[in-house]
């Protein structure tokens, strides 16, 4: 099995994390970029100074139990992405709140 990663990685083939994958499956990739912000949404690394790795308040903010702490003007353009993120488990918004924080 070691060799079978070993060769995966000699060709360049990675696995994404389980946030990861949510992050680009539901589509918040098409706005939000590693560390360039767009006039549609902050960088993953604009958030991640913001929250400070508070991956409660994350999660929260992902439910919609919270306010935007991001670029709040934005708030109408995010609360219909994140209809989007109603039928992830707590698990998988853990995740994906792990994902956007770089934890």
């Amino acid at each position: 099995m070691r060799k079978f990663f070993i060769l995966l990685s000699l060709v360049g083939f990675t696995f994404a994390s389980e946030g990861e994958s949510i992050f680009k499956a539901k589509g918040c990739n098409a706005c939000h970029k590693p560390d360039q912000d767009t006039p549609m949404a902050p960088s993953l690394k604009t958030i991640q100074g913001k929250y400070g790795g508070d991956v409660d308040a994350m999660i929260a903010f992902l439910k919609g139990q919270k306010e935007p702490i991001v670029w709040p003007d934005k708030a109408a353009i995010m609360k219909a992405q994140l209809a989007r993120l109603k039928d992830l488990s707590d698990d998988q918004l853990r995740a994906l709140a792990e994902y956007i924080l770089g934890k």
